[in-house]
């Protein structure tokens, strides 16, 4: 709708995650430093973890172009929630190992493939998303899979992405050992106001555009309504370019962006920040 008014070459605030767009903030510098840190150094266990939109799975498929080679076979978990079957049948799906046998039978099934694994030089590497679904035992069976890793084989590794809530949950004292097995601890904070304007250029450049069709003022409100959280950010921006498209505006102002936020707001499709509220700052 916007592209040709702003010269643009695709549509540069998409929300769904796209890791052709991973902006490296210092903050995902370093988390995604810790997770390649993990995969190499054979972790049985780590912990990813942030606010919905916090930018979690682009950081997790960023990993996976980067990092894992012939050597691993990934099995990804991508929706955790019961509707889709109970935790073991996940795990089996992710890896396309098929088995109609009982619990039991699935389990051995599921330790025969990761041996197999072992025995051919590769490791199994499971990526849990969504994991603040997981009961008390489900996470209970996630370190009982763990003990596969003796003796110093790593076979299986396994990682764990979720929202604060999962966070919450491992702090029960029945999941104290599980704990203890996650060397790797990654929790993604918002973007700084600095790094909102850096996200918003970025995104901009990569889709042909000019970095200064936001004037500061419009990245200020945007840093302000979103809290920093890319996802908002994204949501915002895109209303924003529709928003200067239809009133033929050159740029986006903060005018702009607060008429968005203010119909969104109206229409219970968004809400209204506190504009007293700063998002965070560099310490």
């Amino acid at each position: 709708m916007y592209l040709n008014r702003f010269h643009l070459t695709r549509m540069p605030f998409e929300v769904s995650p796209d890791p052709a767009f991973y902006y490296a903030s210092t903050m995902h510098r370093l988390a995604l430093s810790m997770l390649e840190y993990a995969i190499v150094a054979g972790s049985e266990l780590c912990l990813v973890t942030g606010e919905v939109g916090s930018g979690k799975t682009t950081l997790v498929q960023c990993l996976l172009s980067r990092t894992l080679g012939a050597q691993t076979t990934i099995g990804v978990v991508s929706n955790t929630h019961r509707v889709f079957g109970d935790l073991l049948d996940l795990i089996l799906g992710a890896y396309r190992i098929e088995d109609d046998g009982g619990s039991a039978a699935k389990y051995r099934r599921l330790l025969a493939f990761v041996d197999e694994e072992r025995r051919a030089g590769r490791r199994a590497v499971l990526i849990v998303d969504e994991a603040q679904n997981l009961s008390v035992d489900d996470l209970e069976a996630i370190r009982i899979l763990t003990n596969v890793n003796v003796g110093g084989r790593k076979a299986l590794q396994i990682m764990l992405v979720g929202q604060p809530e999962l966070r919450a949950r491992l702090k029960e004292p029945s999941l104290r050992q599980l704990v203890q097995r996650i060397p790797v601890d990654v929790d993604l904070k918002s973007l700084t106001r600095k790094d909102v304007g850096c996200y918003v250029v970025h995104r901009l450049r990569m889709c042909g555009g000019d970095g200064a069709l936001f004037s500061p003022a419009a990245i200020d409100a945007i840093a302000r309504y979103s809290r920093g959280v890319p996802r908002v950010i994204n949501l915002l921006c895109d209303l924003a370019l529709v928003f200067a498209y239809a009133e033929h505006a050159p740029a986006v102002t903060d005018s702009i962006v607060d008429d968005v936020v203010r119909e969104k707001g109206a229409e219970g499709l968004f809400w209204h920040r506190d504009e007293s509220a700063a998002i965070r700052e560099p310490s």
